[in-house]
């Protein structure tokens, strides 16, 4: 049987990178699709081949294919690993003509990268498929600067509260040690832990958080600057 030499004949046909369309339409011309379905096996040599160093880009995938997995792999579990390898890439998933059983693998597998199964039965509907996912990356790929935008007002937001909190913590503590020194040593010694633990909260949220999350900490803060208050007064 030739299926271990076709479920091993994956490769790469043209570079990841700007496109060269009558060099690409060589490549793709250069072969025929025949043989066996490596698809879990396609996702695992894309994740260490194609998108290696490309990890934390913004990458996108599109499988054409005219039947489900054939050998032996598992593409759900696959599609997986490229996300829990860190590699940022939606899989769009397309299927040519797919009898219902292959369809539903196809749908788990667009399910499983974050993207959409898209059907096709003739080279129309292939054709505005693709121009649908194309469409739809565009848009992407264009929001990206305003969210990029936000993401740095957001951080320098984080960063304000941050310096108002420290300030205050600062002024308590040179407050409190005036009107009593045991007091300010105890205040600094019991409540370190705590601003520590804030200000890291603080850090980690500034990278991956909510707004939800900082009027959470907020809230936290003010209940234990009362507590400070009353201690001081």
């Amino acid at each position: 049987t030739d299926k271990p030499v076709s479920c091993a004949g994956i490769e790469t046909l043209y570079p990841l990178g700007a496109i060269d369309k009558d060099k690409f339409n060589q490549s793709v011309d250069s072969f025929s699709p025949t043989g066996w379905t490596p698809i879990a096996g396609s996702f695992l040599y894309a994740k260490d081949n194609i998108f290696k160093g490309k990890e934390y880009d913004k990458n996108f995938l599109v499988l054409v294919s005219d039947g489900g997995e054939t050998c032996d792999g598992d593409p759900v579990a696959a599609a997986k690993q490229l996300k829990d390898a860190g590699v940022t890439a939606e899989i769009d998933v397309i299927g040519l003509a797919v009898d219902e059983n292959t369809k539903k693998q196809l749908e788990a597998i667009a399910a499983a990268g974050g993207g959409k199964y898209y059907s096709a039965s003739d080279p129309v509907e292939l054709s505005n498929a693709l121009a649908e996912i194309d469409t739809e990356r565009n848009n992407i790929i264009a929001n990206m600067g305003c969210v990029f935008t936000n993401q740095i007002a957001y951080v320098s937001c984080i960063q304000n509260i941050q310096l108002k909190f420290i300030n205050w913590a600062h002024q308590y503590f040179f407050d409190l040690y005036k009107k009593d020194k045991a007091e300010a040593i105890f205040f600094r010694d019991e409540y370190r832990p705590v601003v520590n633990k804030y200000l890291n909260e603080l850090v980690r949220i500034s990278n991956k958080g909510t707004n939800e999350q900082i009027q959470k900490l907020e809230e936290e803060m003010k209940k234990l600057q009362e507590k400070s208050k009353q201690a001081i007064n």
